[in-house]
């Protein structure tokens, strides 16, 4: 955020901690053994690293709408992935 829109790392913090304490759907879930196989999977069809995969496979477990990140790379794979399936 502070590179991609030049917020300041305090404009950052306040950002998700208003995230954070506003809003009630945000879920902290743990990926289950199926998905971190998937998540291994992924990253070798996608040719992409195994850590950005995890997120990935945790948004496709959890049967997310969305996933919100500034992560360009993020972006880029997960259309990859769409292409894929």
């Amino acid at each position: 955020m502070t590179r991609r829109w030049g917020l300041t790392q305090k404009e950052c913090s306040a950002s998700f901690e208003h995230f954070v304490r506003s809003y009630d759907a945000p879920q902290y879930s743990a990926l289950k053994r199926e998905a971190i196989l998937e998540g291994f999977k992924l990253a070798e069809e996608l040719k992409h690293a195994v850590f950005d995969c995890m997120y990935l496979s945790l948004a496709l477990q959890e049967k997310a709408t969305g996933v919100i990140t500034t992560d360009t790379d993020f972006e880029v794979m997960q259309s990859s992935w769409f292409k894929v399936r």
